[in-house]
């Protein structure tokens, strides 16, 4: 199994790749708590959009697989989407 934690530091790359492009005041935090989809909040719908495909093609770089995080949403649908559980969810998918 993929370790999750490798896939956690994949997303926070993408993360810190996608708040290059977002204002001071809409940065992503780099958290396991930090919430990109849910009832609750979160990204928006292109926010999350960018951020996903930079995810995407992150593992892609570094495990050398496809992902499409949209796949993983549908087969294990979330209420709250945290960095933790989308890290988890992809690691389970690489294994």
């Amino acid at each position: 199994m993929v370790d999750e934690s490798r896939v956690v530091q994949a997303i926070y790359s993408s993360i810190d790749r996608t708040n290059e492009t977002r204002e001071p005041n809409q940065q992503i935090e780099k958290s396991p708590q930090t919430l990109l989809a849910g009832v609750e909040g979160g990204l928006d719908s292109l926010g999350f959009v960018t951020l996903s495909v930079a995810v995407e093609e992150e593992v892609e770089q570094q495990f050398g697989r496809q992902i499409v995080i949209i796949d993983l949403l549908e087969a294990e649908p979330q209420e709250r989407l945290t960095i933790s559980t989308l890290g988890a969810m992809i690691a389970r998918q690489l294994a």
